[in-house]
């Protein structure tokens, strides 16, 4: 008889008072301990080794490419059952540092270059950039702003449209360069001249969105 059970059960797995007389599991325990016939692919400790091998030996994104590379080809596994298995062990792909040659570069070429062509250079993002500049307190008003080079970079057009858009008024540069503050003017007020999917979308949500940049400084390795 259903109702309030007069003799509660323990399940023996999540401890709750929900478990069955007959196996001593509640509903969601024992479902938990059915195996999935839909299920491909099936990890051994082995497998999982070499998973949690490949991202605490990886020193860049390059070599943890490559390590996983070899992995899907040994298991058969998918590239997405792979990021899955290394999600629920909490793995994460490895952090690239600052080395003294990066400083030594950023420091050389903040005064002449945009923190795009910086971060081009450096092969880092944008925002990578930003950050350390703020955290190394170094000084970028000759390069505040940005370059005709700069936008074709970051919303993804070629030099011919950013040259239209100058010569409607929509992006008016001075001394060569456009404000942060007009670019951001443009981006709101014609959202049909640029697309999304070309655009530099970490740099677009913080010039857009401020404190979006200022949360993603805070999360980037130093």
């Amino acid at each position: 008889m259903r109702g309030i059970p007069l003799n509660p059960v323990t399940c023996l797995k999540c401890a709750r008072k929900k478990g069955a007389p007959k196996d001593q599991l509640c509903h969601a325990c024992r479902i938990k301990s059915r195996s999935n016939p839909n299920k491909k692919f099936f990890w051994t400790s082995e497998l999982d080794a070499r998973l949690r091998s490949a991202y605490t030996n990886a020193r860049n994104r390059k070599e943890l490419t490559a390590s996983l590379d070899y992995l899907q080809k040994l298991s058969g596994f998918t590239r997405v059952a792979i990021l899955s298995r290394a999600a629920e062990s909490s793995l994460s792909v490895p952090k690239r540092r600052w080395t003294t040659e990066d400083i030594d570069l950023l420091r050389e070429q903040l005064g002449r270059q945009s923190k795009s062509a910086i971060a081009r250079k450096l092969r880092r993002s944008y925002w990578s950039v930003k950050a350390k500049v703020s955290k190394l307190q170094l000084s970028a008003r000759l390069t505040e702003g940005y370059s005709e080079q700069d936008l074709i970079e970051v919303l993804g057009v070629g030099r011919r449209t950013i040259q239209q858009w100058i010569s409607r008024g929509w992006l008016l540069p001075r001394n060569g360069r456009v404000s942060e503050q007009t670019v951001a003017r443009f981006l709101r007020a014609h959202p049909e001249q640029y697309n999304l999917r070309r655009v530099d979308e970490a740099w677009f949500k913080g010039v857009l969105f401020p404190v979006f940049g200022r949360e993603l400084e805070k999360r980037i390795d130093l």
